[in-house]
């Protein structure tokens, strides 16, 4: 059905009264069609109008059409970019009901996260930013498990823990998260930090490379690949010959250091 249809429909079955439960869970109803069809002006302005009428009326907005409405002031669909009205509607979300969904108090989450984190539409608050990662990291999302592990990494936002770091990177790095993988690698190639394990180094950077879509961590892997092979690290037999086809890799997509060591082979 069209959205026309559908609005038409709804409206000559409830009473046009702007306080009416009925027009405004309609007109949230059609906000959202309008929405997945990507009729911008209109989805708001719905959107909105459900959401003014539901207030004054005392009633209780539905959770779909604050998400939605969170994410039109978010991405300025149909109206400004607002991030501390994003903010507000997102938080509602969550304090209406903290069982909306996994997948959504993920996505929640991570996005109030993110606001805390770069100060955007509230004031910035790292500790505030690491509490709500974590809650999605305690649902499964294997990039925020990555960010709570960098905060224990780094000791940002919590206290710096290389232990829980490498336990939150494990959890990310089983889900095929790139950067969780790269890092464990990163790790376990340094002896500094008490984990020092070339071979699960080289299985790490190996799998990052695997799961690295975009390619963000594939040259630093190839170079960390050639450190180990040329310098035989940690037990691993010594190969000039896989260090130096891991640094033309690496140096070919961009990597400074393995173009400094392409020009000391040559």
């Amino acid at each position: 059905y069209s959205v026309e249809y559908a609005y038409s429909i709804m409206m000559n079955e409830i009473i046009k009264d702007s306080k009416s439960i009925a027009y405004n869970y309609a007109m949230s109803i059609v906000g959202t069609i309008y929405y997945i069809q990507d009729k911008q002006d209109e989805a708001f302005t719905c959107l909105r109008t459900a959401h003014l009428g539901q207030t004054k009326s005392g009633i209780v907005p539905t959770l779909h059409s604050l998400f939605l409405l969170a994410e039109c002031y978010y991405y300025g669909i149909g109206t400004y970019k607002d991030y501390s009205l994003a903010y507000k509607y997102y938080k509602e979300c969550i304090e209406q009901d903290n069982n909306i969904g996994t997948n959504k108090s993920i996505y929640i989450y991570n996005r109030l996260a993110h606001l805390y984190e770069n100060g955007l539409g509230v004031t910035e608050n790292i500790n505030q930013a690491f509490n709500y990662y974590m809650k999605a990291a305690n649902y499964g999302d294997a990039f925020a498990q990555s960010c709570v592990a960098n905060s224990y990494f780094e000791g940002e936002g919590t206290y710096k823990d290389v232990n829980k770091a490498i336990f939150w990177w494990e959890k990310s790095a089983q889900q095929g998260h790139a950067y969780s993988c790269y890092s464990l690698g990163w790790i376990y190639a340094r002896e500094r930090y008490g984990y020092y394990n070339t071979t699960k180094a080289i299985e790490c950077f190996n799998k990052a490379v695997e799961c690295d879509e975009d390619g963000a961590y594939t040259p630093s892997c190839y170079y960390e690949l050639g450190m180990i092979y040329e310098y035989g690290a940690g037990g691993v037999a010594k190969s000039y010959f896989k260090a130096g086809n891991y640094y033309k890799k690496a140096a070919e997509l961009g990597h400074d250091k393995a173009k400094e060591k392409m020009k000391e082979i040559e």
